[in-house]
């Protein structure tokens, strides 16, 4: 009975392949366009979620009067927060800026301008949850070692062995050789801390390494250059924290600039946590509501469209279905026909969804952040969109077959229609 429905859907569909083909298709380029942006959401909702310690990594941000802040500090807050504040365990310096410069590997006579990359505390890996390939999560302590994604290391050594080789880097702290003592993932779009290459900070201890600049001193409490995260204890009260931190500051600072410090956690570190969040992010908030509104309209649109145009089918089918009943069909079996016809549409728009999905990422048609996403994100998105539609359509079928079946079979065969 079931092969049946389907069978008779399929001939109704090959009938009207005008009416069919825009509803097919109309219906999967919605459902295609709201996995997208269904998946950038969730995407940008996801950045910095991955670390093994987020809830209790904060980043160190300055605030002015005006409440503008900026991630750049003083690089001499971290030791003495690390000995005065017991709930600060630990803490990480990383700047991406001030080592921009030419690599070079001399060997190859190989080199390249640089600009993701950057120096870092030796406990940059043990900090954070980057995935070491190769190497010792612990050598990037050693003072001229660096550490390299995977593939930067095939652009500088190809298929060799890049451990314990060496590059040059040429930046404003001079000619500098450095060996290379690992090798880490690729760091995909869900962090925001971006590097293709890792220096040792420990280099720029030395005042020989810093080539005259000694505002490049990591004991220094006067030049803003670096980002400072801390590990908290966990259930350490931050609003305490911030207020023992800024206590210390104006203990230390020589004169008072109207500038305080706050602690924003990992987690809120893209978007932040409200609309009314005045602290730096690198993501925008405003936007991932506006496109969750988009998409809502368009599934919206789809689904009107949708329902349009089956009902204007539909009525056409009155002679049939008054026929039906006349030689014998039951309630039963008409329901059972109008939702086989409906799942079928439904099910062949997935798949036109899903191909052009595809076909959109693989030709790169759509050239929104690179959706490297886990699949059980995508599953998400895509159960998401599923428990919306099948509702909707499964409620169509119902109502439609329901209304059909209560009309008198005697209006049916005189293709007359009564609500």
């Amino acid at each position: 009975m079931i092969t049946n429905y389907f069978k008779i859907a399929w001939r109704n569909l090959l009938k009207n392949r005008t009416s069919s083909l825009i509803n097919i298709v109309g219906l999967g380029i919605g459902l295609a366009t709201f996995i997208f942006i269904m998946e950038y959401i969730s995407l940008e909702k996801s950045v910095n979620q991955f670390h093994t310690n987020v809830d209790n990594i904060y980043r160190l941000l300055n605030e002015d009067k005006q409440g503008v802040t900026w991630s750049e500090v003083e690089p001499g807050w971290a030791q003495l927060f690390k000995d005065k504040q017991s709930a600060i365990e630990s803490y990480c310096l990383a700047e991406q800026g001030i080592g921009q410069g030419i690599v070079q590997n001399v060997e190859k006579n190989l080199s390249f301008k640089e600009d993701r990359i950057g120096y870092a505390s030796g406990n940059f890996f043990e900090f954070f949850t980057f995935n070491i390939i190769e190497g010792n999560k612990t050598d990037l302590k050693t003072p001229q070692t660096v550490y390299l994604s995977e593939t930067t290391s095939k652009k500088y050594f190809g298929d060799s062995p890049a451990i314990g080789k060496s590059l040059t880097l040429n930046n404003q702290f001079g000619k500098v050789n450095y060996s290379v003592k690992g090798i880490f993932a690729d760091i995909s779009q869900e962090s925001d801390i971006q590097y293709d290459m890792v220096f040792s900070l420990e280099t720029l201890r030395s005042a020989a390494f810093l080539n005259g600049n000694g505002w490049a001193d990591l004991n220094n409490f006067d030049s803003q250059f670096i980002n400072l995260y801390v590990a908290t204890a966990p259930n350490t009260n931050i609003n305490i924290l911030e207020k023992d931190i800024n206590k210390l500051r104006s203990e230390v600072s020589k004169e008072d600039d109207g500038v305080t410090f706050r602690l924003q956690s990992l987690k809120n570190m893209h978007l932040g946590t409200s609309l009314g969040d005045q602290m730096q992010t690198y993501g925008n908030l405003k936007y991932i509501y506006i496109l969750s509104a988009v998409a809502a309209l368009i599934l919206l649109i789809a689904w009107f469209n949708y329902i349009n145009l089956s009902t204007a089918a539909s009525l056409k089918r009155s002679q049939e279905v008054g026929i039906r009943k006349t030689i014998g069909a039951s309630k039963g079996q008409l329901i059972g026909l109008f939702l086989a016809e409906t799942g079928m549409i439904t099910g062949i728009a997935y798949a036109v969804a899903f191909i052009g999905h595809d076909h959109a990422a693989l030709f790169q048609f759509i050239d929104w952040k690179s959706l490297e996403h886990s699949i059980i994100t995508i599953v998400k998105c895509v159960d998401l969109c599923f428990g919306c539609i099948d509702f909707s359509y499964f409620f169509r079928g119902i109502l439609y077959s329901i209304c059909f079946v209560k009309f008198q079979t005697c209006r049916y065969i005189k293709r007359e229609t009564q609500r």
